[in-house]
């Protein structure tokens, strides 16, 4: 199983209105967005790639108060850290997301997520 296809598996199991880079105008919340933001390219000296691939995600969590986004960003944290198959190593604390919407509020955190290439 690819790291994305077990990443999105255990967001959208935390929260079903789970969507990638944009939600659609209208989503209900509680909802998901994260994104694809980089990672390390794993390359032995041969220029042979390792079996191992690293990818940044980046998980906003919204919310109808900035205490539940940071409630479901916590639990999304636990649920990606207890994962058999990948390795996260979340990079830091989450931060308050900004709204244009003023009956949402967000949460905002960055995973390092290891797996099977």
């Amino acid at each position: 199983m690819s790291i994305e296809v077990e990443f999105l598996a255990i967001l959208s199991a935390r929260c079903p209105a789970t969507y990638t880079t944009v939600a659609p105008s209208g989503a209900p919340v509680p909802r998901v967005v994260f994104q694809h933001i980089g990672g390390r390219t794993q390359r032995f000296l041969d220029n042979a790639p390792s079996d191992q691939r690293n990818i940044l995600f980046q998980v906003a969590a919204w919310a109808k108060t900035q205490a539940l986004a940071f409630d479901l960003i916590r639990a999304i944290e636990d649920d990606l850290c207890a994962s058999a198959v990948l390795q996260v190593p979340p990079q830091g604390e989450p931060i308050a997301g900004v709204s244009d919407i003023d009956e949402i509020r967000g949460a905002i955190q960055t995973f390092s997520i290891w797996g099977a290439r």
